[in-house]
């Protein structure tokens, strides 16, 4: 009668054991699972930095030359200009025409 309950205490012990270990295996698998994560968006970030860079260096590249181009020329310094302070160009000047306007009066 002493017999079983000593089995059964030790098959007890030996679940907790089984349990303990792969809690603890599963607790380290996170961990390096979350040190990876970490290290991909560091790298993303600083791929996306220098991505970053190199768009703000070639567009400053493209107006300089541009800007450049247009010596002697200040209809094309002005229009490179304003490309550069980010301005519309628009080259409608409405939809009505000098003939709809003489038709009209």
């Amino acid at each position: 009668m002493f017999r079983p309950i000593i089995v059964f205490i030790i098959v007890i012990i030996v679940i907790i054991v089984i349990i303990v270990i792969i809690v603890i295996i599963v607790i380290i698998v996170i961990i390096i699972i979350y040190y990876l994560l970490l290290c991909i968006r560091r790298g993303w970030s600083e791929v996306l930095k220098k991505m970053r860079a190199l768009y703000e260096h070639k567009s400053h590249k493209y107006w300089q030359s541009e800007i450049a181009a247009s010596k002697g020329n200040s209809k094309r310094l002005w229009r490179a200009l304003h490309g550069v302070l980010g301005d519309v160009s628009s080259d409608d000047s409405g939809v009505n025409t000098a003939d709809d306007f003489a038709t009209f009066f």
